[in-house]
């Protein structure tokens, strides 16, 4: 995975000078602090989440390393955060500011089903953020009494990054099963009633994960 994402960064930085963006001219080394401060006081901030999850030392050991090594490659190559804004500000009008990612996205999709699945420890995708989208989007879905269509999967144990796995897949399978197929047995069954309290699941033998449920999320 490291070396697509060198890649895509590199891309980003011609992208960026393409569009005659400017790039450089930061101190590096006070910019690549400022933004690990950030990360820790995030880290902080959502200590609880990663508890109950069991990932807090994926989060402040494999995660964060990954992240501030991509950080740093980023910023050498002179693409700090005006750039990425402005560039994506000319790609993809109205991305960064919400309207066509995140919770905007997720609601005009209700009540329709919708299965998310997230690495506990993806770099790329945050499951802090992950999550708090979920929670701001349940209620387009149980306010029509459809929370069931809503679940998202979070990988936890053993640790995986920005990738998938067979649990996903099996998620995935049983779910298009249940809404597309109207099957209903045990394997579809695990998906409408999430982690019972929170604790993993194991919907794929030697791999676990926690369940939400909209429905479940609710009570």
């Amino acid at each position: 995975w490291s070396p697509r994402v060198k890649t895509l960064q590199v891309a980003f930085k011609a992208m960026a000078e393409q569009m005659g963006i400017l790039t450089g001219g930061d101190d590096v080394e006070a910019e690549v602090e400022k933004a690990s401060m950030f990360r820790k006081l995030r880290m902080s901030l959502n200590a609880a989440l990663f508890d109950s999850l069991g990932i807090r030392d994926q989060i402040e050991g494999p995660r964060e390393q990954l992240i501030s090594e991509d950080d740093r490659f980023m910023r050498e190559l002179g693409v700090n955060e005006a750039v990425v804004k402005a560039t994506y500000d000319q790609m993809n009008p109205l991305l960064l500011d919400g309207a066509l990612d995140g919770p905007a996205a997720l609601q005009a999709i209700a009540p329709r089903p919708l299965l998310m699945a997230n690495a506990g420890a993806g770099q790329r995708c945050p499951i802090e953020s992950v999550i708090d989208i979920f929670q701001s989007s349940k209620d387009e879905w149980t306010v029509h009494g459809c929370g069931n269509n809503l679940n998202l999967f979070v990988a936890t144990q053993p640790i995986i990054h920005h990738s998938v796995r067979e649990d996903f897949l099996f998620a995935a399978l049983h779910f298009l099963r249940m809404h597309v197929m109207g099957a209903c047995d045990t394997a579809t069954g695990a998906l409408t009633c999430g982690s019972p309290d929170g604790a993993a699941v194991s919907l794929v033998p030697g791999l676990s994960g926690v369940l939400f449920n909209a429905d479940e999320d609710e009570d």
